[in-house]
């Protein structure tokens, strides 16, 4: 008998085990499960260059497209008029046509301005971007981690970045020069960085 209800005991967990529906075959098909959280992005920070240092830019590209306009209305003008004779008259004896050299200004002169706007400090929770341009208007980008710098020398008008391996960088001037010294103060106070503050410009 004891051996019997065993036996019928053991069917029955069988026989359940068969009967039980695991959830990830439910409908034939597999259960998946997504990360519900995703990371916000870091904030950033971009302080572009000041305005005195885009108006050199911006006059040179206004200067460039009048200059085509004024080659593109010569080109259109009745033959023999003043500027159809300086346009299209006067290339028979220059080495290229003027239009050519009217069209290699004003792209110079965009990308001018371009290399201005790209100008600047870029500050996010990682570290700090420096955009500059160096010698010949080549753009120049350098990263610094926040680990890498030891200490931030801050005045009403530049800021300088010392970095633990002896070497600094006088920051390019930007546009808001008070409130990027804040923004590199708050995180410098927040990763333990020594932030030295001088006294102002007289």
């Amino acid at each position: 008998m004891a051996s019997s209800d065993g036996g019928e005991g053991e069917g029955g967990i069988e026989a359940g085990d068969e009967d039980r529906v695991s959830i990830t075959d439910a409908g034939g098909t597999v259960a998946r499960f997504e990360m519900s959280y995703s990371p916000q992005p870091l904030a950033r920070h971009r302080f572009g260059a000041p305005l005195s240092a885009l108006i050199p830019g911006f006059v040179y590209l206004g200067a460039a497209l009048s200059f085509a306009i004024v080659v593109a209305i010569g080109y259109s003008s009745p033959y023999g008029s003043t500027l159809s004779s300086f346009t299209a008259g006067g290339d028979r004896g220059r080495p290229f046509p003027i239009s050519v050299l009217a069209i290699f200004l004003a792209l110079s002169a965009v990308g001018t301005v371009a290399r201005g706007l790209l100008r600047g400090i870029v500050v996010d929770e990682t570290g700090l971007e420096v955009r500059a341009l160096i010698l010949l208007g080549i753009p120049r980008l350098r990263r610094y981690a926040w680990a890498q710098i030891h200490r931030i020398v801050v005045d009403d008008r530049r800021v300088m970045i010392e970095l633990w391996h002896g070497g600094s960088e006088l920051l390019p001037a930007v546009r808001d020069a008070s409130l990027l010294a804040n923004t590199l103060a708050s995180i410098a106070s927040r990763r333990h960085i020594t932030v030295t503050h001088l006294a102002p410009h007289r």
